[in-house]
This record gives C-alpha cells, structure tokens and sequence, in this order.
C-alpha cells in the first residue's frame, strides 16, 4: 500500500506546487529580476511557488512516515512469526524430550571414546546412576572386566562401519548386570565431521532369562525325548513327519533326514495303513486321544516290528489342529514272548496229553500182558504134555505164535510211548527193530503211500537203547508220512547200509570221526523242506504241522539220541521233491572181537529151592506156580501182598527166593522187598511187571533187587533168571540183619 502511495502521490503534488507559474507563463511573459524570475504578477508568484513547495515537503514527510510505519508492521510480523516458530520448536523439543524420557528403550549420545553426553531417563532409571554420574562416565564403566574388549570391538565396529549392531552385558550401579540389544549410527557435523555415536537399546535381560530357560527347557524336553525307551513322534495333518526322537529313529534304524518329511506310510506296514489312518481320522475328528493301539511297522532291512502307539492333536498358536503327535512303544519281544507262552502253553498241553496217552498205554500193557501171560504159560505147560507131532502140537505152536507177537507188539507200544524200563545200552542188531518198525507202521500208514525197504543182513550191531532207536526210525518214519499225506501217492523207503568214513570223506561229515558206521536213510517224495526251514528243524519245538499232527519234538530227540550214542542226522531236502535223512551210528564190534556169550543149554534149568511167589492176578499166580512147581521148585503162592509179607515174617528162614509182581493194589512189589529186607537183609528178590514206569536201573540197585522180569515171560526165560540168581547169591557174603 505504501508503495502504491509512493508511486501514485508524489509526481500529482510535484506538478501541483508549479502549476499556476506555468500556467501564466504561457500567458504572459516573464521578467527576470536580480537573478529571479518573476512572473508578471509578481508577488503572488512567490506565494504560490512556496505554497507548492510546502505541499511538496508535507508529502515527502506522508509518505515516509507510511513507509517507516509499513516497515515497523512487517517487523512485527516476522517477530511474532519468529515467536511462534520458536514456541512451536520448544514444543516439539520438550514433546520428544517427553517422549524419549517415557520410552522404555535407552537412547543415548557419546562420542568415539565411549564417553556419554546425552540420555534419556531410562538410562538413568536402569543405571540407578544420575545425571551428573553418567556425563562423567565412559560405556567402559558400565561393564564388567571380562566384557571390556566387546566395548573396544564395538567402537571400532562403529568407526570403521558407520554403524553396529548387537548386545552388551552392562551392570548398573547396584550390580545388577543388564543385556541390552542396541543400534548405533555415527552422527556427522554440517562441515562434515564426526560428531559423536547416537544410539538406541533395549533392555533384554529378563527375555533372554526367558530364552536361555527356554533353551534349557528345550534341551532338557530334547534330552529327555532322546533319552526315553520309547519313541516319540510329531507329523503334521497329512501324515509327514515333523520331529522323531532318537529311540523312534534306533527302532526302525533310519537317519531323521531319511525320514524328515516323509508320510507315516513309509514306516506302517501295508496291512496297517488303512487301521492306522482310520484311528488318526478319528482323532482329528472327536479330538479325544487313543491311548494304545497296535501296529506292524518296517524297519529299513524290511524286517517286522510290533509298535504301540498312543495319538493326540497337535495345536498351534490359534488353538486349531496343525498334526498328530504320540508315543510308541517296541512290543516285538512281548508280541513274541505271547506267542512263546501260547505255543508253550499248547506244548504243555499236548505233552499233558501224550503223557496221558503214556499212563494210558502203560495201563493198558500191564494188563494186556497179564492177559497174554496166562496165554503163553500155559500153552507151554500144554505142549510139554502133548507129542510134538500132533496136530494139537502144531496148533498150539500157532497160537504161541500169536502171543509172541502180540508181546512184541506190546513191547513196541511201550518203546514208542518211552515208558519201558531203562537198561544200559548194548549192542543191537539195527534189522530186526527196522523190521518190527515197519510192520507198525503198515497198519498206520494209508496204502495209497508205498513203503519200501532195501536192508543189508549183515550191517552189524550199534551200541544203544532197542527203545531209543526204535523211537529214532519211527520219528523220521512219521515225519516222512507226514510230508506225503496230502499228496495222492507216495513213497516211503527206508535202507540200511555198513559205510566206513576215511580221512578222504570226512569232510562231508566233519562231526564224525572215522570208522565203521551204520547207515539208516529214510527218504520220502513229500513237499520237501526250504532252506531256511532245514537250518530249524532239530530245534526243540519247531514244527511246520498243525498243532493235531505233532509237538515239534520228534526230531529233536532223534539228534539228540543220535549224538548221545556218538552219530549224527544229516539232511537232504528239495521242495517239491522230498527229503531224505541219513542217521549214521557207529558200528558195535564184532561178535569175534567181543567175549563170545556162553552157549544156551537145551535143557531148561531147574531147582529144588523154596520161593515165595506173590502176584494179585490169580491167573497169572496159578500159571506161574505150575511153571515153577514143574522146575521142582517148592512154590509158596499168595493173591494178596499183606498175606505174603505175614507169612515170611512168620517164618523167616523157611524162603530162599521171592518172586513178586510190582503193581499190586496195597503193598506193592517193592515196597514188600523193602519191608522183608527189614526182617532178613540177604534174601535174593525178582520183580516182575507187566508195565511201571517206576522201576528203574537206580531203583533197582538201590533196593537191591536181582533181576527184572517184564511180563509176559517165558517159560525159558523164568527157568534161567531164577537159576542164575539163587547160584550167584551163593557166592555174596550174607549181610547182617538189621
């Protein structure tokens, strides 16, 4: 406005003062005077000049003293601009120096020694130094000894980098030791310069208690997975794994980076996927856990692996299922320890049942003997009065016979149950057992499998048990029938061979020493054996039948008799084509090489002592009584042991020999020789049975018994045993009585 003035005012009031002179002089001329000029009117000229000038002077004042006034207001102006702009910068001062003293964080100044200038108040409220304290103070005074050097490696860091970052372990004037995660940046000067190091922190002392215990937890939570028996396992909602511990690892012998992130499916067997699946579903789908099931897994080999296992949801952050996670369990040794106990329990069972079916037979010879014996006996006593000439004769030959092969029948039933009576071993003819063996089996064997035998007549003899190898050939006889039974034909065939093993051949049999053998091979065209099956079937139980065809124990005993007589069982097998089994025995000497046994005498032997004859069966009593009573024996008879046993305690002295049977229902025949021994210590005692498995060659000696007779018996055979006893008791001191 007041250069508007200016410019406007001033030239209008300049040609106003000048004007009027002007004017008239364009009018009338003027007159100069004493150097003036004058106009024509003279004075009045003057009057005007100095009017205008005045006018002139007044509008230069006006307009200078708007212009000063203009000047004054825009000072005014910018003042309060100023005024305001400081305020406003006060205020943003005082509002960051507010702000920075309530902030949590440390922010602080120093320069390129460390030494402190400016800091907020949390600075000092952690500290607990003041003000005054910390501007006298280095950063090297807020640490401990062991920590200075991260100091120095921070402020060259600083220097050298422009900036740092990373942690502090300082301690504030109560000791207390404080981690702060800082952030520092070099401030510079307007000119360029460095200025000093502007700083932030963060006090991160109780998170990184929190971190450390957090990673001590972990490594305990770690050590303890990893430590456990059981495995531990974590798979996300597909089924991939996400963390195994260490014994889940050992258990199925993987690496976690062959596992890691691979399906549950990898490790189940295939039979248990869909079971496994099925369980988990349910469990994402009822979110209830499943404390235990069971599961067939895989180990790397491919081998089984019986698990089990306990499931539960895994949660995240936002409470919503993110996997599965639970504990498992290696029950392979329980699942098979089970199994052992099951197969043991019907182990048990069938030996309960074979021992029952051995009492039965037992049972059944004693008295199948006791029936036979009366049979025999007299049809002895028959034939020594009739000729032998006559039909009748001839007749009753057949019917004796008979009986000596129903004896030997029972003989073998015995032998097959092993309950005959125990003899030291002896040399043997291997052809007869053979022979008797096949005849058993053709009665047992269907006719649809063929039996064939090629026996050598003069193999020779093997020291061991008749019984034993009796149980041998019938074992290997049975499992070959077994082999074949579900074929439509088949064939049995059994040979007998005298083989010698050298140095050269010993190599195919490395257990046998060499020498004479005999060879019993029994071979079949059954199903023939794998080679995993052959290296197991002389364990004791193992079985590839049915629980109704067999315990597993047959062939196990034939090797072991087979070793214990000092041969051995040696295998050949092809599945689909049969087996075949070589038992090789060491052959027995000679007859020639052995002390040859004294000629039988025709004549039987016969006496004129007097014996106590004791037997509750009243057939087998008279029969036996006849028999010696036509030896010439004086024979005192009793049915009942009690009897007996008060009529030798009422005359000690007047029996020289007892005969008494052993199973008698009260006193049996032991027991009687027991009690006698007590009233007359050297009198001599036979003991005859048709079947106990009591007696034994210990009990025997032990009771002092001298001899065993096994009914039925022969005439001949009484004859004998009764001479040889009464004649070697002739040559024993007599003992004391007691």
């Amino acid at each position: 406005m007041i250069k508007y003035i200016d410019r406007r005012i001033f030239p209008v009031c300049f040609l106003a003062c000048f004007l009027p002179a002007s004017a008239r002089a364009e009018t009338a001329p003027f007159v100069k005077q004493t150097g003036t000029w004058l106009c024509q009117t003279g004075y009045a000229g003057w009057v005007g000049a100095a009017a205008g000038l005045l006018t002139f002077v007044l509008a230069c004042f006006l307009i200078l003293l708007l212009r000063q006034q203009s000047r004054i207001r825009k000072m005014k102006a910018e003042i309060n601009r100023q005024r305001k702009t400081a305020d406003k910068a006060i205020r943003q001062q005082q509002s960051m120096e507010d702000i920075l003293n309530h902030l949590n964080d440390y922010v602080f100044f120093h320069d390129l020694s460390g030494n402190f200038s400016e800091f907020n108040s949390a600075v000092r409220r952690d500290s607990d130094y003041s003000a005054t304290e910390l501007k006298q103070m280095n950063l090297r005074n807020l640490v401990r000894a062991p920590y200075l050097p991260q100091v120095d490696q921070y402020l060259q860091r600083v220097r050298k980098n422009g900036k740092d970052h990373g942690y502090l372990r300082l301690v504030n004037k109560d000791g207390k030791d404080l981690i702060l995660e800082y952030t520092s940046t070099l401030i510079h000067k307007s000119g360029g310069g460095v200025a000093g190091v502007r700083g932030i922190a963060r006090n991160v002392t109780e998170q990184h208690k929190t971190r450390k215990a957090l990673k001590k937890s972990e490594k305990k939570y770690r050590t303890i997975l990893n430590t456990i028996e059981d495995g531990y396992y974590e798979v996300d909602l597909a089924g991939h794994y996400r963390l195994l511990n260490r014994s889940i690892l050992r258990m199925h012998n993987y690496t976690w980076e062959e596992l890691k992130g691979q399906s549950y499916k990898k490790l189940i067997d295939e039979e248990d996927v869909q079971s496994v699946f099925e369980t988990f579903n349910y469990v994402y789908r009822t979110g209830n856990p499943v404390k235990a099931f069971n599961w067939k897994a895989r180990r790397k080999d491919g081998s089984i692996l019986h698990l089990e296992a306990s499931v539960s949801l895994l949660y995240d952050n936002k409470g919503k299922p993110a996997g599965f996670r639970g504990i498992t369990r290696d029950i392979s040794e329980r699942i098979q320890a089970r199994r052992k106990t099951r197969q043991l329990e019907a182990r048990l069972q069938q030996a309960q049942k074979m021992e029952s079916i051995g009492t039965l037979a037992g049972g059944i010879a004693h008295d199948f003997n006791n029936v036979l014996f009366p049979i025999i006996g007299y049809t002895e006593l028959a034939l020594q009065d009739i000729p032998s000439q006559t039909p009748a004769a001839a007749n009753l030959e057949k019917v004796l016979q008979a009986a000596d092969r129903a004896k030997g029948l029972v003989r073998q039933i015995l032998a097959f149950s092993r309950q005959s009576t125990e003899q030291d071993p002896e040399p043997v003819r291997v052809e007869p057992i053979i022979k008797e063996t096949l005849k058993l089996l053709r009665n047992t064997i269907p006719v649809s499998i063929e039996i064939h035998s090629d026996i050598q007549q003069d193999a020779g003899e093997v020291t061991i048990h008749p019984a034993q190898l009796h149980q041998v050939i019938m074992n290997l006889c049975t499992n070959a029938y077994h082999a074949m039974e579900n074929q439509p034909t088949g064939k049995l065939e059994i040979k007998l061979r005298r083989v010698r093993v050298t140095a050269e051949n010993t190599g195919l049999h490395a257990q046998l020493d060499a020498g004479a053998y005999i060879r019993i091979t029994v071979s079949d065209t059954g199903c023939g054996m794998s080679a995993e099956v052959m290296e197991k079937i002389f364990d004791p139980y193992f079985t590839t039948k049915s629980q109704d065809k067999g315990t597993g124990l047959g062939l196990s005993v034939s090797y072991g008799i087979a070793q214990n007589a000092g041969g051995i069982i040696i295998t050949n097998s092809t599945p689909g084509k049969g087996s075949r089994f070589h038992v090789y025995l060491p052959a027995a000497k000679s007859r020639q090489d052995r002390q040859p046994d004294p000629k039988p005498d025709t004549g039987l032997p016969e006496g004129s002592e007097r014996i106590l004859l004791v037997d509750d069966e009243k057939g087998v009593l008279e029969v036996e009584q006849m028999t010696l009573e036509k030896l010439g024996y004086q024979v005192t008879a009793f049915s009942d042991s009690p009897e007996a046993f008060n009529a030798f305690k009422a005359n000690p002295d007047q029996f020289d020999l007892i005969i008494t049977d052993q199973s008698m229902p009260q006193i049996s025949g032991i027991e009687l020789a027991r009690k006698i021994r007590q009233i007359r210590s050297h009198v001599p005692v036979i003991l005859c049975s048709g079947y106990s498995e009591k007696i034994t060659r210990e009990t025997t000696l032990e009771d002092d018994i001298q001899a065993v007779l096994l009914k039925p018996i022969s005439r001949q055979e009484m004859a004998g045993v009764i001479r040889k006893t009464l004649d070697s008791m002739g040559q024993i001191p007599v003992k004391e009585q007691k």
